[in-house]
C-alpha cells in the first residue's frame, strides 16, 4: 500500500489487517482486522448470527460472527468504538 494514514499504519504495526489486504487473504487463513461499526444486525432468523459492516481508512469489511464466538467476544463487539475481530 503506497499511502497510508496515520491509523491505518498502526494497525499494521499491532499485526492487524487493513480492509484494502483482505482480499489478498488465503481461504481459512486466520487474520485479526479492527475498524468502526457501521453497521450490526442480528435477524431473529439467523439463529443467533450477528452480521457486522466495518470500516477503517482502507475500505470496509463484512463479518459475519457466529454465537460461540460471541459469546466471547460480546463485550468487545458490543461496547468497544474499534472492536478487533479474527477469523
Amino acid at each position: 500500500i503506497p499511502r497510508l494514514h496515520i491509523g491505518t499504519k498502526i494497525l499494521v504495526q499491532q499485526g492487524l489487517i487493513p480492509a484494502i489486504d483482505l482480499l489478498s487473504v488465503k481461504n481459512g487463513e486466520k487474520i485479526s482486522l479492527a475498524g468502526l461499526v457501521l453497521v450490526r444486525q442480528r435477524p431473529g432468523t439467523a439463529s443467533g448470527v450477528i452480521f457486522m459492516t466495518i470500516e477503517d481508512e482502507t475500505g470496509v469489511a463484512n463479518i459475519v460472527i457466529w454465537p460461540k464466538v460471541m459469546e466471547t467476544a460480546r463485550r468487545y463487539s458490543y461496547y468497544c468504538q474499534l472492536p478487533e475481530r479474527s477469523r
